[in-house]
């Protein structure tokens, strides 16, 4: 059910994620929150998890504006697994992620394989079958965390997680994909990086406009365009460390590992007073 203070069918979709915020609401809706529904179209007796946000005065208002979100199985009763609270850069992470979800952009077939990786039996007719949450690939975050576990000869769905705990798991699993591949939109590295300092888990430092990480293949480094170093100065991410000044004529931002090394030799150079260059036998 909408909130009572705003008439049906007046819904403004956010850019992001296919999330819905009322419109015509008498209170100041200045809270952000999370809702982690149950969607369909994935076959009968399945469905997928999804965190979707949403701007609202209080939690329950928030549920019922996610319940109007297509693909939420709202004619279920317990279609919503949790909710709470969250900040406003955790929303922004929240609905980039969504916004890059092949299952929300609708380019994952209900029969496919990837769908079978991803959904979760919501009948149990034959337990053995069940697909349990270790089964689950380690960047399904959201199924590892509510999908049935099996104890002893039993199954059994989990209580409420631990919401930074998740939340970070969430994080890390879109910017592990992205570090996959160092020519990917460094886009989610910059996100995990503002959340959670220079001493976060994944090794992403940034220095002037060289953004590096721990890639899959060892130490990567990606140069961000103006673009990205637009969007770090609109949220004024802060540097890992300073900018270094280098000797060349002028006061230049380093630019790469290559560029580090030929500043930092010429500047040796300039300041040996003995010359590296070898005179040609007369």
């Amino acid at each position: 059910m909408a909130n009572k203070n705003v008439r049906d069918g007046e819904f403004l979709r956010d850019r992001h994620g296919g999330a819905f915020t009322s419109l015509g609401s008498d209170e100041e809706r200045t809270k952000c929150y999370a809702v982690i529904v149950k969607c369909g179209h994935c076959g009968r007796g399945y469905y997928i998890p999804i965190m979707f946000t949403t701007r609202s005065n209080n939690v329950q208002n928030a549920i019922d504006d996610i319940k109007m979100t297509p693909r939420v199985k709202r004619e279920k009763i317990d279609c919503v697994i949790d909710a709470f609270e969250v900040t406003e850069l955790e929303k922004f992470y929240i609905d980039s992620v969504n916004d890059h979800d092949p299952y929300l952009k609708g380019y994952i077939e209900k029969e496919s394989e990837l769908m079978n990786k991803r959904r979760i039996a919501s009948r149990w007719d034959d337990e053995e079958a069940v697909k349990t949450a270790e089964q689950y690939s380690e960047f399904d975050v959201l199924a590892r965390c509510f999908a049935p576990r099996r104890i002893g000869s039993k199954l059994v769905v989990p209580n409420r997680v631990n919401k930074n705990e998740l939340l970070q798991e969430f994080f890390k699993s879109a910017t592990i994909r992205c570090s996959y591949d160092i020519n990917k939109d460094p886009f989610f590295m910059l996100l995990y990086y503002m959340q959670y300092g220079k001493d976060n888990d994944l090794g992403i430092n940034l220095t002037g406009n060289l953004l590096s990480f721990k890639g899959k293949n060892g130490r990567g480094e990606i140069l961000l365009d103006e673009k990205f170093m637009k969007f770090v100065d609109r949220f004024g991410i802060k540097e890992t460390e300073k900018k270094e000044e280098y000797y060349s004529g002028k006061n230049e931002p380093q630019k790469s590992a290559l560029d580090r090394f030929k500043a930092r030799y010429d500047r040796y150079k300039s300041l040996n007073s003995v010359s590296t260059e070898v005179e040609p036998e007369k």
